[in-house]
């Protein structure tokens, strides 16, 4: 079968290679100018200019492109050169490989190239794929908000049959905007819910389809809050600028709660479209016209596997399905929808396949499953319960399962388990994996913390020095004795710390870290004595740029730097609350400027000259008197100016009077 289907992706190649990969450009406009793109429909023709099956080894690869169109290489993480047509112009769409995520992971095409096979085979918390979408920056498509008087591509729709367990689809993307054409976590976006309401489905060999706001999804996402937040403190999406490519993680991105991929999850994707609302409202694959329009399903091969293990996936290989449609044409069909149980034994269990509204169906043998054991523990069973707040998840436990046959399967590892009992406290705790139906106890601990301790830093601290977690090894103390260092390796309670502390005052002082977890709503507080040293003097590093005033002018700080001097000749620059100024400019002469320390415990000063010349014109005049600032230049009015100032408000009050007086006068007279 699939060198059938080889035979017939590499003729409709030849076919279609000329006019399409000289004109590949999947970007086009709805009537509003919003950009839409529907290459990831996966229809035969698109697949083509990507994908090719090799007969050799049995896999699909990136297709290259012809080999007359020189040296083109598949693209991956150390390299991005796009395939290109005959006449040079890269060519979109592209598979981007990322060796990471495609890890003990498999994709494939069926259904005549209509659908996109994705598995996992192995281990990965975040198995996917990338695909260009622009023909290398080039052709670019504008996405963003659809609202506005500049509307962009915004929506998204997919149709998927999601084989497994994962409770969510994620997207990641690519823009110029996203740190220059690179793939950043702030991407992230996961569809669990569509805009209509409907949740992701998970199970089920039946086609969903779902629509949604990728701005929407990727602000309710926020992974590891890294989207930045407007003036009303809310995240804004990074979903905005020219998109260059689009990754899909078909079971979530780094899930490690049991609820993302593990080895056999499977799905199939039928088509990705992105556009308006509009326009992925009412899009319709080719996949999705031929449903509508088939009259009759015939069997015509089973599958070759018809024998199953419980918990085995379904496997279709060597499957035909003949499918009539309504204008007399018929299609040979390697996949369809399926239902079928393979949870449970049974001697007979029917598979269901279906395509539109009919439906053809088979039988199966499903062997039960007699014991599930733990064959494997991990070095340690405790666990901390900040940890457990999306599900147990288990590391480093091997379990082995005994059919009913005698076969042993000792490939069985914990995310292929679902398991049950209480983690929503500490103490010693049995929790129940199951393998679908037979079941085994784990003893673990849960544990959390209940204090911090704090270690006394040696580092003597200086003026106005300004403390953070750093300065201190912080260790959380949990309800069974132990102790973690925060931020260590093998500490997973992960505390937000704030330090306070006045280090202004000289000699041993207290700084109070406070470690808070605002989710669980637990807030820890510890004080701490830390060291201030004492500085041996103070300094007027910088004088005044006035240094010369008038009899009764206060003095002008404006350029004055004031700092402490510590033992080994360095300084640090003092706020000008921190001392207060004394200076007499009542008469002329050489003045000296006394520079106060106010700081408590602090009996240091400095001082400096200034001239008063008799014959200058005060700019800021005052009754000639002592003064005494901080950051100001004096202390107030003097008691002579504040007896000048009443005294000329009562002539003032009494010249009115006067005059009121006479103007009555005047007034009865006439």
């Amino acid at each position: 079968m699939k060198k059938i289907f080889a035979v017939f992706l590499s003729v409709l190649f030849v076919v279609s290679a000329a006019s399409l990969l000289v004109s590949a450009g999947p970007i086009t406009q709805d009537s509003q100018g919003v950009d839409c793109v529907d290459f990831l429909d996966f229809s035969a023709d698109t697949t083509s200019l990507w994908a090719k099956y090799n007969e050799e080894t049995g896999e699909w690869e990136q297709n290259e492109g012809p080999d007359d169109y020189g040296d083109i290489f598949v693209i991956n993480g150390s390299n991005y050169n796009q395939p290109i047509d005959e006449n040079g112009i890269p060519i979109a769409p592209a598979l981007h490989i990322y060796e990471a995520y495609l890890e003990n992971a498999s994709w494939s095409i069926t259904e005549n190239g209509e659908v996109f096979h994705f598995e996992v085979t192995g281990e990965n918390t975040a198995p996917g794929v990338g695909f260009v979408i622009d023909e290398y920056r080039k052709t670019n498509m504008e996405i963003g908000a659809e609202s506005g008087s500049n509307p962009r591509a915004e929506y998204v729709k997919i149709r998927v049959r999601n084989y497994s367990s994962a409770t969510r689809f994620t997207f990641g993307f690519i823009t110029n905007s996203t740190n220059n054409f690179h793939f950043v976590s702030a991407t992230i976006s996961d569809l669990m819910e569509d805009m209509n309401g409907k949740k992701y489905v998970s199970g089920s060999g039946e086609w969903e389809t779902y629509i949604f706001s990728m701005r929407d999804i990727n602000v309710a996402t926020n992974y590891e809050d890294l989207l930045p937040e407007n003036s009303e403190g809310m995240p804004d999406s990074r979903w905005g600028g020219q998109l260059n490519e689009l990754l899909i993680f078909p079971f979530g991105f780094d899930v490690e709660n049991g609820t993302g991929a593990y080895p056999g999850a499977a799905i199939d994707i039928d088509y990705i479209v992105i556009g308006s609302l509009d326009y992925v409202t009412n899009y319709k694959s080719e996949l999705e016209i031929k449903e509508e329009s088939i009259t009759s399903l015939e069997l015509v091969s089973t599958p070759t596997k018809t024998q199953y293990y419980v918990g085995e996936t379904l496997d279709l290989d060597g499957l035909e399905l003949k499918a009539t449609y309504a204008d007399g044409t018929t299609e040979t069909l390697n996949s369809a929808s399926t239902s079928v149980n393979l949870s449970t034994a049974a001697e007979s269990t029917p598979v269901t396949l279906s395509f539109g509204p009919y439906s053809v169906s088979y039988d199966i043998s499903v062997t039960g499953i007699e014991k599930l054991e733990v064959i494997e523990q991990p070095e340690s069973t405790v666990y901390e319960l900040s940890t457990l707040t999306d599900g147990f998840t288990p590391e480093g436990y091997k379990f082995q399962v005994t059919y009913s046959d005698g076969t042993v399967n000792s490939e069985i590892t914990e995310s292929m388990c679902r398991y049950t009992g209480d983690i929503s406290s500490v103490g010693q705790k049995t929790i129940t994996a199951n393998y679908y139906g037979l079941t085994t106890d784990l003893n673990i601990e849960i544990i959390d913390v209940t204090g911090l301790e704090i270690e006394t830093p040696e580092e003597t601290y200086r003026y106005k020095d300004t403390l953070s977690e750093s300065d201190f090894d912080i260790y959380y103390v949990y309800n069974n004795g132990t102790k973690k260092l925060h931020g260590g390796d093998d500490t997973m309670t992960g505390l937000d710390i704030t330090v306070t502390c006045d280090t202004k005052t000289p000699g041993d002082v207290t700084a109070t870290v406070v470690g808070t977890d605002t989710e669980r709503d637990l807030t820890f507080t510890t004080d701490v004595i830390v060291h201030v040293e004492t500085p041996t003097e103070m300094s007027v590093t910088s004088l005044p740029n006035k240094t010369t005033y008038g009899v009764g002018e206060s003095l002008d700080t404006l350029g004055m730097r004031v700092a402490l001097v510590y033992e080994d000749g360095t300084t640090v620059n003092m706020d000008e609350d921190d001392y207060r100024i004394r200076f007499d400019s009542n008469s002329p002469g050489e003045k000296e400027v006394r520079v106060v320390s106010t700081i408590e415990g602090l009996d240091l000063e400095a001082r400096f000259t200034v001239t008063v010349d008799g014959s200058i014109t005060p700019t800021n005049p005052t009754t000639p008197t002592s003064t005494t600032s901080g950051s100001s230049d004096s202390d107030g009015p003097s008691i002579g100016l504040i007896i000048g100032i009443v005294a000329g408000v009562v002539v003032v009050v009494a010249v009115v009077v006067i005059v009121i007086v006479v103007s009555k006068k005047k007034k009865k007279a006439e």
